[in-house]
């Protein structure tokens, strides 16, 4: 269930993008975007429940945070993660983005998403992701 940072708001056209995209992956055009990529042999079934579910809450967060002049993401993937409750927070304290990032990878092998990052040796993390619809 995706809930922004308090205080926080978005445009009249990223509120209506955030009504048009609830239910997503249960509705036909996903399952049709699902037998296109099945066709094409980048994936061999629908994705799971849990996951399907990561990803109808991942879609709310990243239609509030879009930028339709810049035509693209204006948040870090970890926001979106805490943001969207994706985020897992070990016992140790290392804070997990990974049900975030397998939801964009999905999104972005059916072609709705361009998702972009960039492993840096240099300083041992990823840089920034660049994500647009």
């Amino acid at each position: 269930m995706f809930t922004p940072r308090e205080g926080a708001g978005t445009l009249k056209f990223c509120e209506k993008l955030m009504e048009k995209a609830v239910g997503f992956t249960s509705r036909f055009d996903c399952a049709i975007h699902v037998a296109h990529a099945r066709s094409k042999g980048l994936r061999r079934r629908m994705p799971p429940v849990l996951r399907r579910r990561a990803i109808d809450a991942l879609l709310q967060g990243l239609c509030f945070h879009y930028d339709p002049l810049a035509n693209r993401v204006q948040c870090s993937i970890t926001t979106l993660a805490i943001e969207c409750g994706l985020a897992t927070e070990s016992a140790a304290g290392t804070l997990s983005i990974t049900r975030a990032t397998r939801a964009l990878t999905f999104l972005s092998e059916l072609g709705l998403i361009s998702y972009q990052t960039e492993y840096d040796p240099l300083i041992g993390c990823n840089i920034p992701t660049d994500i647009s619809l």
